[in-house]
Formats: structure tokens, sequence, C-alpha cells
């Protein structure tokens, strides 16, 4: 008999979609957003955005939204705060909405970035 060395189940990351306005008030947002920041969505719909991420990264978030307004999308790690005080990093990026041709906002897509196990 061979050594069977178990692996653990992989799982899907979870996805937070945020919908945006153009000043980056929260006009929609996923339902998975409780399990990962405690907040219910209707907590956070009219909050602007940059109140959930930590104060180092409001200059980089801004400016990809700026780019993504051009079409330039990228990913990238922020911190999001939770709803008691902690912190996590989340992968996002940002993608322009457009409604007749105009931009009418953004949806900012997240997802939340483990950190490796040291066993």
């Amino acid at each position: 008999m061979g050594n069977h060395v178990a692996t653990p189940p992989v799982t899907k990351p979870r996805r937070i979609e945020f919908d945006l306005d153009l000043q980056g008030r929260i006009t929609g947002v996923s339902p998975l957003v409780e399990s990962t920041t405690g907040f219910k969505a209707d907590e956070l719909i009219g909050m602007p955005l940059v109140a959930l991420v930590h104060h180092e990264d409001l200059h980089a978030l801004q400016d990809r939204w700026r780019l993504a307004l051009t079409g330039e999308v990228s990913s990238y790690v922020i911190r999001l705060a939770g709803k008691y005080g902690d912190f996590r990093r989340v992968r996002t990026s940002s993608r322009p909405r457009f409604d007749n041709g105009h931009a009418v906002g953004l949806t900012q897509v997240m997802t939340e970035v483990k950190r490796p196990s040291h066993n």
C-alpha cells in the first residue's frame, strides 16, 4: 500500500461585487458581503466605499478608479474593513458601468486573500 496524503478540499473564494455611483457611493452589493465583513447589504447602501478601505490604501484605490473609467482594468490588493474594526485583505478590480454610452459608475469586484497556513 502506498502512502496517501490527504489534500484539503479546494474552496472557491467568495466574490463580492459592489456597484458604485460616480462619487464612489455604494448603490448595490452582493449578499456575500455579510459573511466577509459582518455588514448586511442594506447597511452599506449609500455609504462611500472609501469608508470601508484602510486609509493607507485610499490613494491607490482612487487612482485605479480613474484608470477604470478610461477602460484600464487591473487587479490589486487593498484592506477592507469589517463591521467590528478588523481588516481583511482583498484582491479587487474596478470596471466601468455604462448607460446609453455614458459612464454611470463602477463595479468593484473583490475576493478575500487568504494567508497561507503554516503547518
